[in-house]
């Protein structure tokens, strides 16, 4: 091109009208129309655009690494809210078994205490009034009268029996019945036993192995301490609703394994 002077026009004169449309093409215009027909129109810088979007982009990444942190310490949360609720099951269990342990320690130590003083196990024996020579009875059961009888420390009262279908439970009242306010212990067994079978039906309670009709390890019968007494509910699982058993025997023992009671009760009687 030239100018009025003739000559060629440079590119510099031509770069204002150049940079014009170039800075209006490098912008993007947005139309927005209402709803009268209204049309208004605005424009956004590229770059602009490109640097929200970017941010955004960078905004989104940020606030799921965020979210997975989150979710990860929540999972772990709980995880040891779990293992602390466990923690807390086996802590108390190892007091119920300590408070328990401590329980049947005190009743060994009033146990042997008492075997020592020689009071609560042996009654005094009563003077015998001189017999006429016809009177006199053998020598060994002279001997056995002499022996005193210890006094009963336990019983069973208030038993209630029923039967339903293929089971059948028993109430009872496990009592103290020594003197003073002594406390008592051991181990009870109850044994459902069908005398009238061949060979003879047991079924045992706790589940324990029976040899000739007496557990084999006492130790295996229920705890019980007591100083009043003790309401027990059994219930006996036999197997069929045609078993029949016609005796509950109880069977209880000291903690050194010495029978304290031995009584049948009558199932048809229900007591």
């Amino acid at each position: 091109m030239e100018d009025q002077n003739g000559r060629v026009a440079t590119s510099e004169e031509e770069a204002p009208g150049l940079k014009k449309k170039r800075k209006r093409g490098s912008r993007l215009t947005i139309l927005v129309m209402g709803r009268i027909g209204r049309v208004h129109s605005f424009q956004i810088s590229r770059g602009f655009l490109l640097w929200t979007a970017a941010f955004f982009i960078a905004y989104i990444l940020v606030s799921l690494h965020f979210i997975n942190d989150y979710l990860e310490l929540r999972r772990t949360s709980s995880l040891c809210d779990q293992k602390n609720n466990r923690l807390e099951e086996e802590n108390a269990a190892q007091r119920r078994s300590i408070a328990k342990s401590g329980q049947q320690i005190a009743l060994l130590e009033t146990y042997i205490r008492q075997l020592e003083e020689g009071t609560d196990f042996s009654a005094p024996a009563k003077r015998e009034q001189p017999r006429p020579a016809a009177e006199e009875k053998p020598p060994a059961v002279a001997a056995a009268e002499k022996v005193p009888k210890p006094p009963q420390l336990v019983d069973i009262t208030d038993t209630v029996i029923q039967r339903e279908g293929a089971s059948m439970s028993i109430n009872l009242k496990l009592i103290n019945t020594q003197p003073g306010e002594g406390a008592v212990g051991g181990y009870i067994h109850l044994i459902a036993v069908d005398r009238k079978s061949n060979p003879q039906k047991e079924w045992p309670y706790p589940q324990e192995k029976l040899e000739k009709g007496m557990p084999v390890n006492f130790r295996k019968g229920q705890f019980f301490l007591i100083r009043q007494y003790k309401q027990m509910n059994v219930k006996f699982q036999l197997g069929s609703a045609s078993e029949s058993p016609s005796t509950i025997k109880v069977l209880v023992y000291d903690q050194g394994g010495e029978l304290l009671l031995q009584k049948d009760l009558d199932v048809t009687r229900g007591s």
